[in-house]
């Protein structure tokens, strides 16, 4: 155990700017100081000098690098910008990070918690590996974020806070605002339960209000899912992270894209894709949002367009004949007769013995023939174990038909987000079998304050906001279950907490 090093801290605050309420949290030992210049308070950093960054021995970049180009951080370092691009306003004494914990290392690089030493707030620092793809896509990322930020100067639309972005040591470094639990790890200490559809409709509403403050600047995310959904504060107030697989939709320059589970039917066939490849992570995020796991759990890319093709129904074949996998997955069909030959899906025994290491299909219970189906039966059994439940008792019918619309095979035939929005499960309005979306015709822009547009030259268009819906909150109880349920699909990934609401 090291003995906690004090560390100096000292911030230069306009008063007469900050209210009561942040004069008393955030500026507390500065306001005591202010009442008192006899106070004295020195910050401590415990276990200063431990190394963070695993394995720790420098042999890169003039031994500042493990032999991961991963920079070597210890609680207690400083990040400052080691060249002149930090992307911050300057404040008094410029951009200092102290490094106090490390939040996550993965195949991009390290994400540390830092005290930003102008202000005494603390926020997350993304330092990128020091190799040259990842540096090509964390530059792409940051011009996202600052993108955003801009389009969205009030931090209100539900996307990760950008911060400060600039170079260390020939690291890129993002520093972001710093958030709560995902919603993967909050269902996970839930016992896989999911969340009532009230809160599911509230977390997914600000989810696709996302989806159409960065489809409107031509950016797909590519990567949504309950992993990159972070509780702001408390439920059912989320913020959309990670934008570090995100590409613009006129450079969709990447065919390997989007986790397994969420993955769009038009890109695992290898089609074209734009916007509406998030709208399906949409729909499967809500899925699993109220059963608790994935709706279509495929154990490989084959696996899961099986699983698509089984519930939804066949590819549409211009899709198919129009993909690179086109023969990976598929194989002709001569119909005596027909002079044109049909593109149909491999069979489970045709494709294994094709590829013999690829992992088997496996049952899962809870997923049965058809959107519907599934959903009920989840509902059925809540009902099953507790008779009271309100998940099992609610009208269903809303949710379901939503998941119908942003789970549809054809991209052009998806709800697109503000669509979405409009839909009666989202909006509380009165459900109706015949809905039809409204027209989806955004405005471009004419305020005069909106002078920034995407590197691509496409304007801006306005954003809609959010509809709020008409019912109340809902409030939410931990949940605690004496048996993790059976057939949880295994993740691939599984980050960070938090509580349930209660079936």
């Amino acid at each position: 155990m090291t003995k906690p090093r004090p560390v100096q801290m000292s911030v230069t605050i306009d008063w007469s700017a900050q209210s009561p309420m942040i004069k008393c949290s955030l500026y507390l030992v500065e306001l005591y100081k202010k009442c008192n210049p006899q106070f004295k308070w020195i910050r401590q950093i415990k276990d200063d000098g431990i190394a963070l960054t695993q394995p720790s021995a420098g042999v890169r970049n003039d031994g500042l690098d493990n032999v991961n180009d991963d920079f070597i951080f210890r609680v207690g370092d400083v990040i400052t910008p080691t060249a002149q691009t930090s992307t911050a306003r300057r404040k008094p004494g410029g951009s200092v990070y102290l490094v106090e914990a490390m939040m996550g290392q993965g195949s991009f690089g390290q994400v540390l918690r830092c005290l930003d030493m102008s202000d005494h707030s603390t926020v997350g620092v993304k330092v990128i590996k020091n190799q040259p793809a990842y540096t090509k896509q964390a530059q792409l990322e940051k011009e996202i974020l600052k993108m955003i930020k801009q389009a969205d100067p009030h931090d209100d639309r539900h996307c990760l806070g950008f911060v400060d972005a600039f170079d260390f040591y020939n690291h890129v470094c993002i520093v972001t605002e710093l958030l709560g639990d995902d919603l993967y790890t909050i269902i996970k200490e839930g016992r896989y339960r999911g969340f009532s559809l009230d809160l599911t409709a509230s977390i997914v509403a600000q989810v696709l209000d996302v989806c159409c403050l960065i489809s409107d600047l031509g950016i797909i995310h590519c990567d949504l899912k309950p992993e990159n959904i972070l509780v702001d504060r408390c439920l059912p107030a989320v913020k959309v992270i990670d934008f570090g697989s995100s590409v613009f939709e006129n450079k969709t320059i990447y065919s390997y894209i989007q986790s397994r589970y969420y993955r769009a039917p038009e890109v695992i066939v290898g089609a074209k894709y734009n916007t509406q490849i998030d709208m399906w992570s949409v729909g499967c995020i809500a899925a699993e949002l109220f059963l608790g796991r994935p709706i279509f759990p495929g154990s490989s890319e084959y696996d899961q367009i099986f699983r698509i093709t089984a519930m939804i129904g066949p590819i549409p074949q211009e899709m198919i004949a129009s993909g690179r996998n086109r023969r990976k997955y598929f194989v002709e069909e001569i119909t005596p007769g027909v002079a044109q030959t049909r593109l149909r899906l491999m069979t489970m025994q045709e494709y294994h013995s094709l590829n013999e290491k690829t992992p088997p299909h496996k049952n899962h219970s809870f997923v049965k023939d058809t959107i519907a189906k599934t959903i009920d039966a989840y509902a059925t059994q809540l009902l099953h174990e507790n008779e009271k439940s309100q998940r099992g008792k609610a009208d269903r019918r809303p949710f379901i038909d939503f998941l119908r619309r942003t789970l549809v095979i054809d991209p052009q035939q998806r709800l697109t987000p503000r669509q979405a929005l409009a839909h009666p499960f989202i909006s509380g309005a009165a459900f109706s079998e015949h809905w039809q979306p409204p027209p989806d015709k955004p405005i471009p822009s004419q305020s005069p304050h909106s002078t920034h547009r995407n590197p691509f030259s496409e304007v801006i268009a306005t954003i809609t906001a959010p509809i709020t819906r008409t019912d109340s909150s809902p409030q939410l109880n931990s949940l605690s279950h004496p048996q993790q349920p059976q057939n949880v699909p295994t993740r691939l990934a599984a980050p960070t907490i938090g509580s349930v609401e209660s079936s």
